[in-house]
């Protein structure tokens, strides 16, 4: 019989000698000042800068988009209800994709949650439809890419 206090009390104290631990800080965001956040050091507030946002156009921060999503949620609510293979396309998603693929002039274009799923469902996709496909990869390529490759069942 596993002792499995003992044993994840174990892991955790490892990860943490090996100085793998992480505690995230816990900051305070405002559309009004971005890039600059908040966090509380000691209960006094300190501004801080974030210099890793994956925001690189100033999307998330700027009035109109911000206007536009208000005015969206209002008329659909929140969430597609679920996958598109469960609930259907949302409309809206359709006309999303169409504006992309007309704006990169292609037949089409298709929606992803994130970057990293993007990634790693085209690899998997790639990997499943050429035969005898063989990725050449390394540590160092994005997490995104390695899981990808991992989950394609390739070399």
């Amino acid at each position: 019989m596993i002792d499995y206090n003992t044993f994840f009390h174990d892991c955790i104290s490892s990860i943490k000698n090996e100085n793998r631990y992480r505690i995230f800080q816990n900051i305070e965001r405002s559309s009004d000042i971005f890039p600059k956040a908040f966090r509380d050091v000691n209960n006094i507030k300190q501004e801080i800068t974030i210099w890793c946002s994956l925001d690189y156009l100033g999307m998330a921060t700027n009035k109109t988009i911000i206007q536009v999503i208000k005015t969206s949620l209002d008329k659909y609510g929140i969430g597609s209800g679920g996958s598109r293979n469960i609930a259907g396309n949302h409309n809206q998603h359709l006309l999303a994709e169409a504006a992309l693929a007309n704006l990169h002039k292609k037949d089409s274009a298709l929606l992803f949650t994130s970057g990293y799923i993007a990634n790693q469902a085209t690899i998997i996709a790639l990997g499943k439809i050429l035969p005898h496909c063989v990725f050449l990869s390394d540590e160092e390529n994005h997490a995104s890419i390695i899981a990808g490759i991992r989950h394609s069942g390739c070399q």
